[in-house]
């Protein structure tokens, strides 16, 4: 019984936060893109940073892919 009442409990804690998150409204891509660039770089210093980023990746049974940004 405390096992249904437990499950019971998460079920509604889920759709009730998943109901709240709707009724919020959903962001575009563009308002999120937008919103994690004022957060993470309040102060707009990403476009002025000169630098080269070098990625390997490796992946079993293949050759290391390089990529350079």
């Amino acid at each position: 019984m405390k096992s249904f009442i437990r499950s019971l409990i998460i079920f509604f804690t889920f759709w009730i936060g998943l109901i709240f998150a709707h009724a919020q409204g959903l962001l575009s891509a563009k308002e999120v893109l937008a919103k994690s660039i004022e957060y993470h770089d309040p102060e707009h210093q990403w476009n002025q940073l000169k630098s080269i980023l070098n990625f390997h990746e490796q992946q079993p049974e293949k050759t290391v892919r390089k990529t350079r940004v």
